[in-house]
């Protein structure tokens, strides 16, 4: 019988190597967007540690944040969060923007992140930039991702482009939801590289989508849907006047509100009840009380989805109507362009002008080859650019990449 042991009849115990550490995240954005909750979402089950820092005072994160993350805020009784997330709070406390750059800086230092993602630019991506001088740099590379109205819009404001330019001129890597931006972004002294252009929240789901589309044509729906927000650069209102001037053409079907501002919504209820449509609206006005399903049935049982900004990036309403067949209807402000053509796959209007939105509307309740063109043109295009499995790993690869090229300057 073979001795178990090595010749010299010594023992020796094998000595393991320890585990390599896992690339570490440090994602600086929004706790409470439903962006961000998406975006964490698409993150998870990847090789990646996640870390999230959150760029404006402390508040609860959205809750389809759950999951194993870390959290970095200033007061953590300032917060309650759901299962799987660790909070770590400020020790020393500071207050106001100042103690959260600092706290940021002492983040930074204390975790070593691989890669450091502010997003969204004018407050996140400052913030970011502050800590950046703070510290005298990073040693980490610095990827900021552009939100939609980010430079369109805010850019021209004297009071915050100083701020764009600062975050432009400084990161080492740039992403955006459209091509628009990245020229913009050049503009603004944008120097690195340009890692990609995808949807902020990570595309949607085909299988999720399939699940949630009524069956048969979109030209057989009965459903508009609203997307009512009316402030500084939406214009909800607008949308509710031209439903009013379709009148004639709407008894019987639904209006489904969304992302409801409560003025808005009064509005929309005594619309719907004034010219005989049912009105309906998500379980909650935002995107924090409303499941993401119910936002995709929402879209897959509407025959057109409103969506009249003054200025977007290609915003996740629009991703949906086109993964949902509904004919998306935007404000010229929006991307969307890039992705489909007006007059085919969607149709673009001034989003302050009522006669041009009501004849947008009236060809979108009454053109049924139109409608049913565009949904089968736009799952074309979903494929390529919605896809939530394509944009995860195009992601993944755009960190593995960052990551890469660090190590080669390290060499």
């Amino acid at each position: 019988m073979d001795s178990p042991h090595p010749p010299g009849g010594s023992t020796t115990t094998p000595v393991r190597a320890p585990a390599p550490r896992r690339p570490r995240l440090l994602l600086v954005g929004f706790a409470t967007s439903f962006h961000i909750a998406r975006y964490v979402e698409l993150l998870r089950g990847s090789e990646w540690e996640l870390h999230l820092f959150d760029a404006v005072p402390p508040s609860d994160p959205h809750p389809d944040l759950e999951g194993t993350m870390t959290y970095y805020v200033d007061d953590a009784e300032r917060v309650s969060v759901g299962e799987g997330i660790t909070v770590v709070a400020d020790p020393e406390r500071g207050s106001g923007v100042d103690g959260r750059i600092a706290h940021l800086a002492r983040v930074i230092e204390e975790l070593r992140p691989d890669v450091i993602h502010s997003h969204e630019t004018a407050i996140s991506g400052a913030v970011t930039y502050a800590a950046h001088e703070l510290l005298g740099g990073f040693d980490a590379p610095w990827l900021a991702t552009n939100w939609g109205s980010d430079l369109f819009w805010n850019g021209r404001s004297p009071a915050v482009a100083p701020r764009l330019r600062e975050v432009l001129s400084t990161c080492d890597y740039y992403c955006a939801e459209c091509h628009r931006d990245i020229g913009l972004a050049r503009a603004f002294g944008f120097r690195g590289e340009v890692l990609g252009v995808w949807s902020v929240a990570g595309g949607v789901d085909p299988q999720l989508a399939v699940a949630h589309r009524a069956p048969g044509p979109p030209s057989a729906r009965r459903t508009i849907a609203l997307k009512g927000v009316d402030n500084f650069f939406g214009r909800a209102e607008v949308g509710l006047a031209a439903i009013r001037r379709c009148a004639p053409l709407l008894e019987g079907w639904e209006l489904c509100g969304y992302q409801m501002d409560e003025p808005v919504r009064v509005q929309a209820v005594a619309l719907a009840d004034e010219i005989g449509m049912r009105y309906t609206h998500m379980s909650g006005a935002d995107l924090r009380t409303s499941t993401y399903e119910e936002i995709l049935a929402m879209h897959g049982r509407a025959r057109v989805s409103l969506g009249l900004n003054l200025t977007d990036g290609v915003s996740s309403s629009f991703f949906e109507a086109l993964v949902m067949g509904s004919l998306p209807l935007q404000g010229r402000g929006s991307c969307g362009y890039e992705l489909t053509p007006h007059g085919h796959g969607a149709l673009f209007v001034d989003a302050r002008d009522v006669d041009e939105v009501t004849a947008a509307l009236e060809r979108a309740i009454t053109d049924d080859a139109l409608v049913d063109g565009a949904a089968e043109l736009n799952a074309r295009i979903a494929t390529e650019h919605v896809d939530r499995d394509r944009i995860r790993a195009r992601i993944l690869d755009g960190y593995e990449r960052i990551v890469s090229q660090k190590a080669m300057e390290v060499l």
